[in-house]
C-alpha cells in the first residue's frame, strides 16, 4: 500500500487570506449602506451648526474646484449639488482599494427657522464649502378671535 501525503495546512493561509479579503469588503458594503446617500448615489459629509444668528452648514468637498459646486435657495431649502471627477481616470488601472466616491451628488438641507435668504454666504475653501445662512425676523402671526 502507498503512503499518500495530504498537506492540511498549505491552502489554509490562502484560504484565510480570501476571507479576510471577503470579510473586509463586506464590513465596507455594510458602512457604506447607512451613510447618508443622496438621490444620486453619493453624499459628501457635512455638519450642520446653529448659533444665535446663523445657521451654519459645512460641506466636505476635497478635490472640487469652486465652479463645480452649486448652492441653490428655494422657500427655506438648500440644495448644494455639483459632479467630482476622478483625477486618475484611467482605464488600464488595476484597482486594489477604492474608497473614494465620484460623480454627481446633490444634499438638501431644509432650514426649519426663519432665514435672511437675500444675505446667504457661500464659501469654497481648503476641500470644504461654508455655507453661513443668517437666521431672519422670528415671524409671528396675531390671530384674530372672533
Amino acid at each position: 500500500m502507498d503512503i499518500v501525503k495530504i498537506d492540511l495546512l498549505g491552502g489554509l493561509q490562502e484560504v484565510e487570506e480570501k476571507m479576510e479579503l471577503i470579510m473586509e469588503e463586506m464590513a465596507q458594503h455594510i458602512s457604506r449602506s447607512f451613510a447618508p446617500r443622496s438621490i444620486s448615489g453619493w453624499a459628501p459629509p457635512m455638519d450642520l451648526y446653529e448659533t444665535p444668528e446663523e445657521i451654519v452648514i459645512l460641506v466636505e468637498m476635497a478635490g472640487m474646484k469652486s465652479e463645480e459646486i452649486q448652492v441653490v435657495v428655494e422657500k427655506g431649502i438648500i440644495k448644494i449639488a455639483g459632479v467630482r471627477n476622478n483625477p486618475i481616470a484611467d482605464p488600464k488601472r488595476k484597482v486594489h482599494q477604492m474608497e473614494i466616491d465620484f460623480g454627481p451628488f446633490e444634499r438638501r438641507v431644509r432650514i426649519r427657522v426663519p432665514i435672511d435668504e437675500d444675505r446667504i454666504q457661500a464659501v469654497y475653501k481648503d476641500g470644504f464649502l461654508i455655507i453661513k445662512v443668517p437666521k431672519g425676523p422670528e415671524l409671528s402671526r396675531e390671530i384674530i378671535v372672533k
